[in-house]
């Protein structure tokens, strides 16, 4: 009897091994438990996608939870990864059955690889699941953003233009501007073409801008859609620090400049108008260096 109790010792801790062993895998299933025997089972424990696109695992437990069982799902970056849902029930009915978790990555507008994680708990029972986004925003440049072969100048209450020739579609970054020798302050804006002049205003910088010598960008507004053809990139002027004018730098090819009268010359700061109007009065002048900055998603891999 005595030896009939010692191998019957021996075989219970035997078996009690697998059950509190944790990282064990199953059928491409990862789980881990604890002393009670639950686990969370996860069909994977990394996600990899593009920037924009959905993605997800399975969730499920390893034992029947007697009683109904909650799983908080939340991510490290709710943001860049929003998930759903965010909480699950168990039950004794349906803990085995495999939940779908779907994980998003958001489009945003800088050029980084993103990586989070999934962390999933339930009492003393957790799991995490990492992710990473492959970005694929791309910025361009249209407009004389480098040519600058000599400079001209600006007075107050008037507006000067370039064209650009945009040939990927995209959204409105920022703007941009070199000048030899600035002071005061500046705004900016996008105009669709008439053709030959500016018309309408599709977006403008919301606020003056300190001017520097250089070069200077500006914030543009968000949401602003920058279609392909030709758009015009125009610049005016704050009060400056000594006289009336600004010096700029002119772009190779003086060609397509255009010297308009400030439409709204009454707007505190040469505001630039919320809704379109057309610019009239508009005369030749050189080219000059302005442009605009857009992104866009670049081609899946």
């Amino acid at each position: 009897m005595r030896c009939t109790s010692i191998l019957a010792s021996i075989c219970l801790a035997a078996c009690h091994v697998p059950q509190t062993q944790s990282g064990s895998i199953d059928g491409g299933f990862t789980s881990h438990g604890d002393e009670t025997g639950q686990t969370l089972i996860v069909s994977r424990h990394q996600i990899s996608m593009i920037e924009g696109d959905t993605a997800g695992f399975e969730l499920s437990l390893g034992a029947d939870p007697n009683v109904s069982l909650a799983v908080l799902i939340q991510s490290s970056d709710p943001i860049a990864f929003p998930v759903s849902p965010q909480t699950v029930v168990f039950t004794s009915a349906d803990y085995s059955k495999p939940i779908h978790i779907t994980v998003s990555s958001l489009v945003d507008v800088d050029v980084f690889d993103r990586t989070g994680d999934i962390h999933l708990s339930a009492l003393s029972h957790e799991e995490t699941v990492a992710v990473v986004a492959t970005d694929l925003t791309r910025y361009q440049d249209f407009g004389a953003s480098s040519a600058f072969s000599g400079t001209t100048s600006i007075a107050r209450g008037r507006l000067i233009c370039s064209t650009v020739q945009i040939d990927h579609a995209g959204e409105l970054a920022s703007f941009g501007l070199f000048v030899p020798g600035g002071s005061g302050s500046f705004r900016m804006a996008l105009y669709s073409d008439k053709p030959g002049r500016p018309d309408k205003l599709l977006g403008s910088m919301p606020l003056l801008a300190s001017l520097t010598d250089g070069v200077n960008h500006g914030v543009a507004p968000p949401g602003v859609s920058v279609d392909v053809g030709t758009a015009w990139v125009c610049v005016v002027f704050g009060p400056v620090a000594s006289g009336n004018f600004t010096p700029l730098g002119t772009a190779v090819g003086n060609a397509n400049g255009r010297l308009c009268t400030d439409p709204f010359p009454m707007v505190p700061a040469n505001l630039f108008p919320d809704v379109g109007s057309d610019i009239s009065d508009c005369a030749d002048s050189p080219s000059v260096n302005l442009w605009i900055s857009s992104f866009a998603q670049g081609p899946r891999p």
